[in-house]
């Protein structure tokens, strides 16, 4: 089965899996892993600096994001639930970096 992360509309990597085995993907320097069944979170990466990150996880659920840099520090980003598949992450300066959602 393979996969992509889609950053605004580019794909950043694509991967190869089998069944619901995890996939590691490596995208400049972050490290993601990417479950293939429904019920794990879902991960998302921002590979250029933006003060607004718009991820759109489509669970149909609202689930709450964790932002890291690229060096895997936490950040904090004032966030807003646009509907049950998107969610709004805003900061002060452009960042890049990948979210986590559960």
């Amino acid at each position: 089965m393979s996969h992509a992360v889609i950053v605004e509309e580019q794909v950043v990597a694509v991967v190869e899996s089998e069944g619901d085995r995890p996939v590691e993907i490596i995208v400049e320097g972050v490290r993601v892993i990417e479950r293939t069944s429904g019920g794990d979170a879902f991960d998302f990466v921002q590979s250029t600096p933006s003060t607004t990150w718009t991820i759109a996880h489509n669970r149909g659920v609202y689930l709450t994001p964790r932002t890291f840099t690229v060096g895997g520090v936490e950040m904090i980003g004032a966030t807003q639930h646009l509907s049950n598949n998107v969610v709004v992450v805003s900061f002060l300066l452009p960042v890049t970096g990948f979210a986590r959602l559960a």
